[in-house]
């Protein structure tokens, strides 16, 4: 996304002020729609934050602690889009403002990571199996402008911005694991200043009601660019938005009264939301993945395009997200039909021997669990019972109807739907990009 060259919406009212103004408002439209692709990541973040720590909600946690989870997220979770249905997640929301935080993790032997993402959404730090061992340690998280603690027994991670998304994943091997998974999770420890709890009275926004915000929007953005300033290279968007009226400490629904500016803003927060929801949506037979997630760098599309769709993502040398919504013919994925998935033998995704492992996981359209009749939300190489063949090949069921055992059956809903084969820790041609899924087949 390159910036434009609109600058502050001014015309001469007295020379055909009619084509002056529809020029104007095309301009600001533009403008307005390169500025939602590229805050809409930023302000879900901000969102799913206030609503996580928002102390009027029951089961809200205060920045800079832990929230663990103490069960595998189902149907009835819908905080964020894209679930994982293998790991217990730890979520922390950290304010480094007022000084450094401390992560603490004992020696875990399974598939642990810890992903520190910045305020847009990019995937900064790892800790975990892969990227700092079974051993455990002790991490220091400082803020951009932070003063890095003078010990040597300690890890230190500066941060991009002082607000930092921390999200734990621990691996459950089965449901007679979980007891043992969550004590684990349990044991990881954050410590650092007692971040102030929000005054607020009145609920926190939902993260899924964005486009229905119209010029709330950039309100709400100019808000996020005060408190985490982006990158540099993010200034030529930031100072034509400057221009019209948004930025830091800016509160563009009230301060903009132009009502030519005024209507294109807000018909561009739609026009885009809507945009988005098509992208990179068309009709291909197959599965579909990349390896540029959770790291965007200019790419602000893309960024866009997963936090609509998969919101905290991991980069692809934690995890690849194969992901296919359309049979080997090119139709789309529905309850109504019975599709089979076999893979060949030595065909399974190539992973990592010690930690990799891989699931398919069942989606609905809002890219939620699927409620069914067995509880299995995914099935993969940790499934209980699952049956290989004599010659090593696998067969997976999926349909909405069980089609004789449900041993290898993934439950699909009645209608539209999408599945993701979750490899963690990949390698060989799947981590090069070259690796190829075999197809849905109806049968």
């Amino acid at each position: 996304m390159v910036p434009s060259s609109t600058t502050k919406p001014h015309f001469d009212r007295s020379r055909d002020p009619i084509t002056a103004a529809a020029a104007v408002g095309a301009g600001v439209f533009e403008l307005g729609m390169r500025a939602y692709l590229w805050g809409y990541p930023a302000v879900i973040t901000a969102r799913t934050r206030d609503y996580a720590t928002d102390p009027t909600r029951e089961d809200s946690y205060r920045p800079n602690t832990f929230s663990h989870s103490s069960k595998l997220f189902d149907h009835r979770e819908h905080i964020i889009v894209k679930p994982n249905n293998d790991t217990l997640y730890s979520w922390a929301w950290l304010n480094l403002v007022d000084g450094p935080v401390t992560l603490t993790v004992p020696p875990v032997s399974r598939y642990h990571s810890f992903q520190f993402m910045d305020a847009y959404t990019n995937t900064w730090a790892y800790v975990g199996s892969r990227s700092t061992g079974s051993d455990g340690g002790t991490y220091v998280l400082i803020g951009p402008g932070g003063e890095a603690p003078a010990s040597a027994d300690v890890q230190v991670f500066r941060a991009p911005t002082d607000h930092v998304w921390l999200l734990g994943r621990t691996l459950v091997d089965g449901p007679e694991d979980l007891a043992s998974a969550i004590e684990i999770s349990n044991s990881y420890t954050l410590s650092g200043p007692d971040s102030v709890t929000s005054t607020r009275h009145v609920p926190a926004l939902s993260p899924h009601t964005i486009p229905e915000s119209g010029l709330g929007f950039f309100d709400e953005l100019a808000a996020v660019v005060a408190s985490d300033p982006p990158p540099a290279e993010d200034k030529p968007l930031l100072d034509e938005l400057a221009a019209l009226g948004v930025g830091p400490g800016c509160v563009p629904s009230e301060e903009i009264t132009d009502p030519v500016v005024r209507t294109a803003l807000r018909a561009a927060v739609g026009a885009a939301h809507g945009w988005l929801e098509t992208y990179g949506g068309a009709k291909r037979s197959g599965w579909t993945y990349g390896t540029r997630l959770g790291a965007y760098g200019r790419n602000h599309l893309l960024r866009a395009a997963i936090a609509l769709r998969g919101l905290g993502a991991l980069t692809a040398d934690e995890a690849i997200y194969p992901t296919s919504r359309f049979d080997a013919d090119g139709n789309r994925l529905t309850g109504e039909e019975t599709y089979l998935l076999r893979f060949r033998p030595n065909e399974l995704p190539p992973l990592r021997k010690d930690f990799g492992f891989w699931s398919i996981t069942m989606y609905d359209e809002r890219n939620f669990l699927v409620d069914n009749p067995i509880e299995r939300y995914s099935i993969g190489d940790r499934t209980s019972g699952i049956r290989y063949e004599e010659d090593g090949s696998l067969e997976i069921v999926i349909s909405h109807v069980r089609q004789g055992s449900a041993v290898n059956w993934l439950p699909a809903p009645k209608g539209p739907f999408e599945v993701t084969l979750r490899c963690y820790l990949p390698t060989g041609a799947l981590r090069s990009g070259e690796y190829v899924v075999p197809p849905l087949r109806r049968i």
